[in-house]
Formats: structure tokens, C-alpha cells, sequence
């Protein structure tokens, strides 16, 4: 954290704004004489959801002498609609107050530049300390630690604590469902689910029927027999004959389930956030940064490390681990391997005839991939940068998508998760064009909810496509046939 001069509060309790978790809008007097820290940040962001753990962390060190308040300052217009704001403090389980600014009023009486940045607040009014970008979570711990001291000293902590109003969480199926694929179980047709909510792998059959559910649905990361494994928050998949590969982002690891052993255990990762990747080394040291998702390709393990903007690979006979795309800057450049910028990978796709591996680019609002057979060259399809969203069809040079989160094969075409714009998207290699999917489906049903964040997406290889409607709960199948649409799980 960054001393900084010590300047007047500007007041954040501002008309027009809608707060949550608390009954009523906060004000200055409501939180002096205990230390504040103010959260930039946006739900787009990962390394704004990298801090979540730490403020939570924080919150129960400090209790009665801290509070922290949110401040949702949308990078998406997705991200200005206040449904979708609660949908997201619901889904990371944030428990303090959160104030969303879609005008940028705080955003620009307190300046902040970037996602994230975070500003301290003394007892008395004065700020004292700010942080632009992802801090780290120890020294941030330490920092206020130490704050907390000095004014406790000093006699100027008044404790207290904000009355909260928390919404109670709901009993269903699926909670913000990941990523799905495909799997081979026993010799029968199945399919992994990131259940991501209730920290669970679901095993269903080929007509959504749960099988299995893996983990005990505790926030936390054991390894060991079903009945011990525990996960945080997992998300991405990648699936082989009888076995799972998960992405566990809570705890930055990447997970194996064996189907036969019915065992879990750890394959890399260091229970911890961990830098940029870069020379070969052993998986199970290396630290990784949110796995969003993977894909298995023989004996290849391939995984976005979103956190740090880049892509990874895992031999599974040597159990080494290398960046194969990004050097860590976010930022769109194509270039071989890790000469390219990328921002915020989260979905991958493999066309074996091709031998390229497609992924969505979410921040840069892209679809790329990396050219395996070309020293991991990254090129760009659709996309033009993170100032560059939208909708727009047409051509790959000017189509554009809004933070795309899911791609997946479709045949000879590529099927694009478009999340913030609450669509699918078909990318045609021949054409080199972009156009909507499946807008002219029909829904089984006349009441059915219509997509709202598509996110994992998987072809089934015959006629169908499953998507997992994250926000809403459930896994939508798209009967290509017959073209119509309808709940496959909720």
C-alpha cells in the first residue's frame, strides 16, 4: 500500500446510487472513527475478485475496528445493470457494503485510475494510503494491521460495526454453473459440470440426470477419497476416459478426479495466487493464477491462467508445467508464444485437424488462438482490444462481441459464448464472417427465461448443444435439429 497525502473525504453517500447489503445508504457518519477501505473495482475484473479473499480476510481480523465498502464502477455496459451487479456480489459471496456508481461519480471524486484500486481511509476522515492494481495479499494484511495500531494508540479507533442486510442464499440444483464438457465414464456418455456455487463437480448422464456429486460442498481444498475432497469455487474443466481435470480458482490449483479410485488430488499448484509463468517447471510447485479452463489434448493438459493474462501446459508424463501463450502484459498483441498480450483467457477449444487451439480472450472482448503447430503462435479472429466491444455481425475484422466467456467446436464452426451480450455467436472459417446462433430456436416451453450469461458451452458431437446459463441457474440444451431450446438441468 502507498502513503499518500492526506487529503478531505469527499462524501460517497450520493443521490442516484443503489447500495446493497445494508438497509439503507451509508454516510460519512457512519463509518468515522473506525478505518475504511474503499474497493474499486467491477465484476469483469479478475484481479479485482483476486482481492475478495484478502477484504474477507480483513473483515473477520478486524471486525469491529474496519470497514470496507465497494465501490462497483462497470467496465461493461453488462456490468451497469444492477440485476447483474447483485447477481455478481451473490456469486463471490461478498458480505459488506457494496455501492454501485454506473455514472462514476466516486469513481472520480476519490480519482482512481484502474481496476482495482483501493483507498484507505483514516478514523478522522483522511485518506492516507492508496493502491492502483492487485496488491499483495500478505503486505495488504500487514498494512492495515499496522494501521489499525497506530490509530488504536493513538485513541482515535472508535469500534463499531454496519448494520448488514444480506440476502439469504437459495436451495437449488445448480449454483452459477462453470464450465461443462463432455465425458466418457465407464464406457457411457456423461458430462462434467463445474457446479461452481455449491463447490461441487456434478456427474450427470447424457439427459441431465445427476449421477455424482463430488466434494462436500465446503468452501475449502482437500484432496483425498470423495467423502474428504473438498473444492473452492472450481470452474474450469477439461475431461478424459473415467478422469476430470478441474480448475479450482478459489484456491488457484488445478485438480484431478480419478472416476474409478474416486479419488482427488492435487496436480498443480500452490494453494496461493502465483506470478507470471515462465521457463518448464514442475506443476506441482508452480504457482498459478485463477484456471478458468482447460483442455486435454493426448497427453497435454492445457489451462488458461487468466490471472496472469497468459496460457500453460501440462506434460502428464513428466508433470512439467510452461506457458505456452502471454507474457503477462494485459493487453491484445498477436505474436508467438509468450511475445503475445492477451487479457483475461477464460475458455479453450481444440480443432484437432487444424491443430489450433481456440480461446475466448474475455477482457479484450476476442476470440484468438494458438497455433500449435507454430511455436505457439497466438492470432487474433474477432477482436480488436478492451476498448473495442460491442455487438456487430459481419466480417471477422469487424464483428464484435462483448466479453465472450464460453467457446466451444460446433462442426466445422466455432460457437462463441458472447456473455455480456447474453448471446450466442457462430464464427464461420469459410466465410471469415460472425453471425447469431440459434436466435430462431424455439423454447420448449412459452415461459421460459430467455439466455441471460452464457458461460460453459459443449457440443455434444451429434446434435446438440449444452450451455451453462450461469446466472440463471441451469444448463440450457440447443436440440440443433429440431431447433428448439430448453432446460437440460436446473
Amino acid at each position: 500500500m502507498n502513503a499518500t497525502t492526506q487529503t478531505a473525504l469527499p462524501d460517497f453517500n450520493q443521490p442516484g446510487l443503489t447500495w446493497f447489503n445494508v438497509e439503507k445508504p451509508l454516510s460519512l457518519s457512519d463509518v468515522y472513527g473506525r478505518i475504511l477501505i474503499l474497493d474499486f473495482w467491477t465484476f469483469s475484473c479478475i484481479n479485482c475478485l483476486h482481492i475478495l479473499p484478502s477484504l474477507k480476510r480483513i473483515e473477520r481480523a478486524f471486525e469491529d475496528d474496519v470497514i470496507i465498502l465497494g465501490v462497483h464502477s462497470p467496465n461493461f455496459p453488462y456490468e451497469r445493470d444492477v440485476q447483474n451487479v447483485q447477481k455478481a456480489i451473490q456469486r463471490y459471496g461478498i458480505e459488506h457494503p457494496v455501492v454501485h456508481d454506473p455514472e462514476f461519480k466516486l469513481w472520480d471524486a476519490y480519482g482512481a485510475k484502474v481496476w482495482p484500486t483501493l483507498i484507505l481511509v483514516s478514523p478522522d476522515g483522511q485518506i492516507f494510503a492508496r493502491q492502483a492494481g492487485e496488491p499483495d495479499a500478505d503486505k495488504m494484511m500487514e498494512a492495515v494491521g499496522n494501521a489499525v495500531r497506530r490509530y488504536k494508540a493513538k485513541g482515535k479507533l472508535k469500534p463499531g460495526k454496519i448494520e448488514l442486510a444480506i440476502p439469504p442464499k437459495v436451495s437449488q440444483n445448480l449454483r452459477f454453473p462453470g464450465k461443462i464438457k463432455k465425458l466418457s465414464w465407464r464406457g457411457n456418455p456423461c458430462w462434467a459440470i463445474a457446479d461452481t456455487g455449491h463447490h461441487q463437480i456434478i456427474i450427470a448422464d447424457d439427459q441431465g440426470k445427476i449421477l455424482q456429486r463430488i466434494g462436500r460442498g465446503s468452501q475449502a481444498n482437500y484432496d483425498g477419497e470423495y467423502t474428504r475432497a473438498a473444492f473452492d469455487n472450481p470452474y474450469g474443466i477439461a475431461t478424459g476416459d473415467d478422469v476430470v481435470f478441474v480448475g479450482d480458482l478459489g484456491s488457484h490449483l488445478i485438480r484431478k478426479i480419478d472416476l474409478i479410485k474416486q479419488q482427488v488430488t492435487t496436480i498443480a499448484g500452490i494453494n496461493r495466487r502465483g506470478l507470471t509463468l515462465g521457463r518448464e517447471t514442475p506443476a506441482v510447485g508452480a504457482g498459478l493464477a485463477s484456471v478458468f479452463d482447460l483442455e486435454l489434448v493426448g497427453e497435454t493438459l492445457y489451462f488458461t491462467n487468466t490471472g496472469t493474462h497468459q496460457i500453460g501446459a501440462i506434460d502428464l508424463k513428466t508433470m512439467q508445467l510452461r506457458a505456452i501463450a502471454g507474457g503477462g502484459q494485459k493487453d491484445i498483441l498477436d505474436g508467438k508464444g509468450r511475445e503475445a498480450k492477451l487479457a483475461q483467457p477464460s475458455s479453450l477449444a481444440y480443432f484437432a485437424e487444424q491443430n489450433r487451439l481456440y480461446f475466448a480472450d474475455s477482457d479484450n472482448s476476442a476470440i484468438r488462438y494458438v497455433d500449435l503447430a507454430d511455436q505457439g503462435s497466438v492470432k487474433t479472429l474477432v477482436g480488436r482490444g478492451m476498448a473495442e466491444s460491442g455487438r456487430r455481425n459481419g466480417p471477422f475484422s469487424a464483428a464484435k462481441l462483448q466479453h465472450p466467456m464460453g467457446v466451444a467446436r460446433l462442426g466445422d464452426f466455432l460457437i462463441a459464448a458472447d456473455s455480456f451480450n447474453a448471446s450466442l455467436r457462430k464464427l464461420d472459417f469459410v466465410r471469415q464472417a460472425t453471425e447469431n446462433f440459434a436466435e430462431d430456436f424455439k423454447p420448449e416451453a412459452a415461459d421460459l427465461p430467455p439466455l441471460l450469461d452464457p458461460e460453459g458451452i459443449a457440443w455434444d458431437g451429434k446434435n446438440r448443444l449444452l450451455v451453462a446459463d450461469s446466472n440463471q441457474h441451469r444448463i440450457l440444451a440447443y436440440d440443433l435439429l429440431a431447433k428448439t431450446w430448453g432446460v437440460w438441468l436446473s
